[in-house]
């Protein structure tokens, strides 16, 4: 589905050029100014443009520019991160690989343990078919974390809508959707769920794959 491709995309792209403006981290990187700029650049089209395609009333007259900016700024960063991984000159730290989304190989991978942590998750935005949520790491002094914690690569997602005054429904309900590389993320609501109640269960993945505990359903309105 495009609109989970979009969300997903910003989710990340957002993470990924946070990082390479991070202090001292394009020189590091070896970031070219000039690339810099670029992805400056497609991020400031890109923000107002994914706001008017969430917005269910200019969606339809913004979504062919938004495929086409998606296409050249997608492409753009899958090739720095492959500049990234091939430059024996630089050294990838693990919150490098973490926030610019960078496969490493099987060989060079390290194990690291199944994560032990539950996520906590909270609404954090509510607009008409979109709601913003957070995923919090409950861990005595990261609980205020913006970023996934160590050694994990990706959150898992499970969701599911429900009429409003009925009880929850069974964990085998819940529809598992695509996993995210960022601590919050738009869910984009289809017509037919909105004005019900969405239940979202979360749990943290490392590099091999390995989900840690699922968090508890956390409810939210959708308008």
């Amino acid at each position: 589905m495009a609109s989970q491709l979009f969300s997903n995309f910003d989710a990340e792209m957002t993470v990924f050029v946070g990082h390479i403006n991070a202090a001292g981290n394009a020189t590091r990187l070896q970031v070219s100014p000039a690339k810099v700029l670029s992805l400056n650049n497609k991020k400031l089209l890109w923000d107002p443009l994914y706001l008017k395609y969430k917005d269910p009333l200019t969606k339809a007259e913004s979504q062919k520019d938004l495929e086409d900016l998606f296409a050249l700024f997608n492409k753009e960063i899958e090739a720095l991160k492959e500049q990234l991984k091939a430059n024996s000159d630089i050294t990838l730290t693990g919150t490098d690989i973490l926030r610019l989304f960078i496969h490493v190989d099987a060989e060079r991978r390290h194990y690291v343990e199944v994560p032990n942590i539950a996520p906590v998750n909270s609404c954090i935005k509510y607009a008409v078919g979109d709601n913003k949520i957070y995923v919090g790491n409950p861990t005595e002094g990261h609980t205020n974390d913006r970023h996934l914690p160590d050694d994990v690569v990706k959150i898992g997602r499970a969701i599911v809508y429900i009429n409003h005054y009925l009880p929850i429904t069974a964990r085998n309900t819940f529809t598992e959707i695509s996993s995210v590389g960022s601590t919050t993320f738009d869910i984009l609501v289809a017509p037919e769920n909105r004005h019900k109640v969405g239940y979202i269960i979360t749990w943290y993945i490392n590099n091999r794959g390995d989900k840690g505990p699922e968090s508890d359903p956390e409810p939210f309105d959708t308008v």
